[in-house]
């Protein structure tokens, strides 16, 4: 996560460090903070020691204010997942529901629609599940919000 000025040219300064060393960027939430700073949370995958650079380079940047490293045993992250499935019906929209804790409508007799909100790999548990009936999806950036020790 990171807190950054807010202000135009942010968002591209910030993903030119990850294009110039050939990172992908996988998910990217931003929020406002306040009328000074927002909060960028972002997804990338990359080696211990390239990923311990990469945050040294993120720090120096004169726009980043502080970078937090999300936690998944510590933190709480959060997904937003919404498909359109084919040949399902009322048993695999219970399936959903009571395995995912997911939404779901039917849409006609034989599609379904999934609302679902979970930790990253829940979704890609989903997808994987789910990949040969997925008639198209929509997925939000990850959201992070760091748990005080007194809310945890």
């Amino acid at each position: 996560m990171l807190r950054v000025v807010n202000m135009p040219g942010v968002m591209e300064r910030i993903s030119s460090i990850f294009a110039r060393r050939a990172i992908n960027i996988d998910t990217i939430t931003v929020g406002l903070l306040n009328g000074n700073s927002s909060e960028i949370s972002l997804t990338f995958s990359l080696p211990q020691e390239k990923f311990e650079n990469m945050v040294k380079i993120l720090e120096k940047n004169p726009c980043v204010f502080e970078v937090k490293i999300g936690s998944l045993e510590s933190d709480v992250i959060r997904e937003a997942f919404i498909a359109v499935l084919r040949a399902s019906d009322t048993r695999v929209s219970d399936h959903i529901r009571v395995k995912y804790r997911a939404r779901t409508t039917l849409l006609s007799e034989s599609r379904l629609l999934v609302e679902l909100l979970a930790d990253p790999r829940i979704v890609d548990g989903f997808k994987e599940e789910f990949k040969d009936r997925i008639e198209s999806f929509s997925r939000s950036g990850v959201m992070v919000h760091t748990l005080n020790p007194a809310e945890s």
